[in-house]
This record gives C-alpha cells, sequence and structure tokens, in this order.
C-alpha cells in the first residue's frame, strides 16, 4: 500500500510501499477500502477475501472463503457492517464481516464474463452487472 503525498505522483517517493500486506498466495483481483475505518481494507485474491488493518501491517483480521470460486468483484455496504461479492461460479453473496457469516447468497448472472457488484449508496440495496448465457448485458437490482 503505497501513500500518495500531498503533492502529488511527482512528489516524494513513491518507490518503496508504505506497508505490505503479505499472505495472498496469488494475484490480488479486487480491492476496496472500508467507508467507515480509515484504515481497513478488503482484498480479494482466488477464492479469498481478506480484511486488513492496514495501519498494523499484521495478518489479516480475517478471511473469507468462497470454496474454490474465483472473487469477481466486492464492495462494503454504506455502514461498513456488510460486504457483497460475485464470483466466477455465478453468485452473488452477502457477508457479516463481523462474523463472517454468510447472510444472503445466490445466482446472479448466467454467462461466463465477469460480474461487478455495488451497492445503492446507504441503502440496503444491490446492483449487479454483468452477461447472460447468451452474451446479452444484463443489471439486476437486489433487495
Amino acid at each position: 500500500v503505497w501513500r500518495i503525498p500531498e503533492a502529488g505522483m511527482g512528489g516524494g517517493n513513491l518507490s518503496e510501499p508504505t506497508v505490505s500486506l503479505p499472505g495472498h498466495g496469488k494475484r490480488v483481483d479486487a480491492l476496496q477500502w472500508h467507508p467507515a475505518a480509515s484504515d481497513v481494507l478488503a482484498a480479494a485474491s482466488a477464492d479469498t477475501i481478506s480484511v486488513w488493518d492496514v495501519t498494523s501491517a499484521a495478518a489479516a483480521k480475517f478471511t473469507l472463503s468462497h470454496g474454490g470460486s474465483a472473487v469477481w468483484s466486492l464492495s462494503w455496504s454504506g455502514s461498513g457492517a456488510l460486504l457483497a461479492t460475485t464470483t466466477k461460479d455465478k453468485q452473488a453473496t452477502v457477508w457479516d464481516v463481523r462474523s463472517g457469516e454468510r447472510v444472503s447468497a445466490g445466482a446472479c448472472h448466467g454467462g461466463t464474463k465477469a460480474t461487478r457488484v455495488v451497492w445503492l449508496g446507504d441503502e440496503e440495496r444491490l446492483l449487479t452487472t454483468g452477461f447472460g448465457a447468451f452474451r446479452e448485458r444484463e443489471y439486476a437490482l437486489w433487495d
């Protein structure tokens, strides 16, 4: 994790990270900062989501596992209590990050291309985008 200097990309040393977060066995495919806690970061690598406190640079606070299916996107709810994900196995899942439990899960979009998920502000609704089985673009609203 690099901290961008106030002067922008041209000012300061950007060759060394501020903190390194080891522990992902594969590349990190998705990142999202917590909306309320300034130094909490969710990072998805393969089928695992790690939630980090970047100030401590210690091991992940906890991990959530999708059981073998790659995570394509993730999004924090407005309060930061829930984390939504979409995966390669065409599932959308909502996690309670405090307990590590799945709150809800279900089929998302039927196509083979990547899907995306985003919380709609402070509402308890999700928007997903993806492709159908016949490659048509789709979006869906979820309660």
